[in-house]
């Protein structure tokens, strides 16, 4: 056999092939997974508490009411000289500016007393606040009361309550008020013509619940209305205190200006 022939050049290449057809289109990759939470943020710090406001300052004190007070010389009663009373004076310490109204009140307190010196013969003359100021002619009744001793006699000393303007000028049958209680409360009712009744009780409450019910319905109507009721309290006058009652009534038609009244009742 003949030697094995050379190896022949390579081939020229070839024409590139044709395109290939598109491929077919991938699927859709699968959702990602939701991304983790952030980790919270760092809670701030508390600001800082206020101050406190200043303190208002204290006001001042208020200043006591100037208070002044002097002296006047007082009336009081002192003892009976037969039918005349007799008065003596003391000083007493009042506020200043009410001087004329308590000398005034001390006053009408004495005379009231003095009032038993008087015997029922004599009740014309009466004080000067029974009538009216200008002219002294009221028709009054001087109602009588007599102490009641523990025994149950009746003393002789007679403690006059005088009424203006009476609702009946007839002689009573029998006494006109129940027993009351005398002593250092003076209760004085105005009527609207300026008369005046004056009574001694030994309470302010006694005073006012006689002055009402046993005294005011003695008094004509008319003269009640406007009327006013006051209590005056005169602890050092030393006015007895003790149950008094009605024994006797005297009828004066025309009040100061007749010596004789027009009749007198005993009970």
């Amino acid at each position: 056999s003949g030697a094995t022939g050379l190896s022949g050049a390579p081939g020229l290449n070839g024409a590139p092939g044709l395109s290939g057809m598109p491929g077919a289109s991938g699927t859709p990759g699968a959702s990602g997974k939701p991304g983790l939470n952030g980790a919270p943020g760092v809670s701030g710090t508390p600001g800082a508490s206020g101050k406190p406001g200043v303190d208002g300052k204290p006001g001042k004190d208020g200043k006591d009411a100037d208070v002044k007070y002097t002296t006047i010389s007082a009336k009081k009663f002192d003892t009976c000289n037969g039918e005349t009373p007799v008065f003596t004076t003391r000083t007493v310490s009042v506020i200043m500016g009410t001087e004329l109204s308590e000398q005034a009140k001390f006053e009408d307190a004495a005379n009231i007393e003095a009032q038993k010196c008087k015997e029922i013969t004599a009740i014309a003359s009466m004080p000067e606040w029974w009538q009216i100021r200008t002219e002294g002619g009221t028709p009054q009744l001087s109602i009588g009361y007599y102490e009641v001793k523990p025994d149950g006699t009746i003393g002789n000393d007679r403690y006059p309550i005088t009424v203006p303007h009476p609702k009946s000028t007839t002689a009573p049958i029998s006494k006109l008020t129940t027993d009351y209680q005398k002593g250092n409360w003076q209760i004085k009712l105005t009527l609207k013509d300026n008369t005046k009744v004056f009574l001694n009780a030994k309470t302010e409450q006694i005073g006012l619940d006689f002055m009402k019910t046993s005294i005011k319905p003695l008094i004509a109507d008319d003269y009640l209305v406007g009327s006013k009721i006051s209590t005056t309290h005169y602890p050092d006058q030393g006015f007895k205190e003790v149950t008094v009652r009605n024994k006797d009534v005297v009828y004066f038609s025309k009040g100061t200006r007749q010596l004789k009244p027009d009749w007198k009742k005993r009970f």
